[in-house]
């Protein structure tokens, strides 16, 4: 089996922690290879160290038959990389970023035009190719990142979580990009979380659990060697050892989310007793019985305002029948008297 990728106790120390502990990778040309395993597993620092960005405590490595100790500018020119954090120049142009990658790499300037054209058009980047990468969104990032790594052709892309932050639409692009790529001939070294997405498309896997390569090759074997029937994610948790892990109980959480509850519910019942008494009727008055002089046998009365002459308003020395009446009194006092 032909290799494009080789390690042979790769070991990365960072003073007393051992980041990456001696592993041996066998990636073969043409395949889609899937690199997980939890956070602070040793996935970024095995990539640095494979793309030269750290230099490894020890070990050897070939990268298409290529030992990068030896000739590291030959590797680079082969392989093409999506960092983590993407390393963009954000005061450039997407157009501008594609003309810089082209020309580190030699690329005559018909060819560049043309390759960063079709990348920019496959992309959806066309329109925007003219906007300054600070303004692009994290999706947009993403895939000019990848545009870069593919520009000079490369046989073998790394590939840090591409798909982190990246919507359904740009997801769908970059996966149809990678399968053309591999079905051209060339290989991919993919790290991700999205276990799906790497269940998907890979078709050999690597685990790294604290450092340490648990596990390695073909999907199919490693579906056969752990049961028939099983997803990757069941796969993968048992080869980090997660899934026997437990929960704690956190009571006051549970506690917490019952008391909300019950709260809500007392409130709720408060408003539905506010809107019953808004919306009752206003109360009514009685009729007075047939035997109540004036009254009526069987009837209500509407309620009316006390008359001038009622009790009520003859003992009231503010009431305005009675103003009324001193009013006209006082008017025709003043009236001149007649003459005859």
């Amino acid at each position: 089996m032909e290799l494009a990728l080789e390690t042979r106790a790769l070991r990365k120390t960072f003073g007393d922690l051992v980041a990456v502990d001696g592993i041996d990778l066998a990636v073969p040309r043409g395949s889609f290879y899937g690199f997980l395993g939890p956070n602070g597993a040793g996935k970024s620092t095995t990539i640095k160290c494979l793309t030269g960005l750290l230099e490894a405590t020890s070990g050897a490595t070939r990268i298409l038959d290529i030992d990068p100790a030896v000739d590291p500018i030959g590797v680079k020119q082969r392989v093409g990389v999506v960092p983590e954090d993407l390393a963009l120049f954000e005061r450039l142009t997407g157009a501008e970023t594609l003309s810089f990658v082209g020309r580190v790499h030699g690329l005559a300037p018909a060819a560049l035009r043309e390759r960063a054209r079709d990348l920019l058009e496959l992309m959806s980047l066309a329109q925007a190719a003219g906007d300054l990468v600070a303004d692009y969104s994290h999706g947009m990032r993403k895939k000019l990142a990848l545009a870069a790594a593919l520009l000079p052709a490369p046989r073998l892309l790394f590939l840090d979580e591409p798909f982190e932050g990246v919507d359904a639409v740009a997801s769908r692009q970059i996966k149809e990009l990678l399968s053309r790529f591999v079905q051209g001939g060339g290989t991919v070294f993919l790290t991700s979380h999205i276990l799906e997405i790497v269940e998907r498309l890979c078709d050999h896997l690597g685990v790294i659990h604290r450092g340490k390569l648990v596990a390695q090759g073909p999907m199919a074997d490693l579906r056969a060697g752990t049961g028939v029937g099983k997803t990757l994610e069941a796969i993968f948790l048992e080869l980090v050892g997660a899934e026997k892990a437990s929960l704690p109980a956190m009571e006051w959480l549970r506690s917490a989310a019952t008391s909300s509850s019950a709260s809500r519910a007392s409130r709720a019942s408060s408003r539905r007793r506010s809107s019953s008494c808004l919306s009752a009727p206003p109360p009514s008055f009685s009729a007075p019985s047939a035997s109540t002089p004036g009254g009526t046998s069987g009837r209500r009365e509407p309620r009316r305002a006390p008359s001038c002459s009622s009790p009520a308003s003859s003992s009231s020395s503010s009431s305005p029948c009675r103003s009324s009446s001193r009013s006209a009194a006082r008017r025709k006092d003043r009236r001149p008297a007649r003459r005859d």
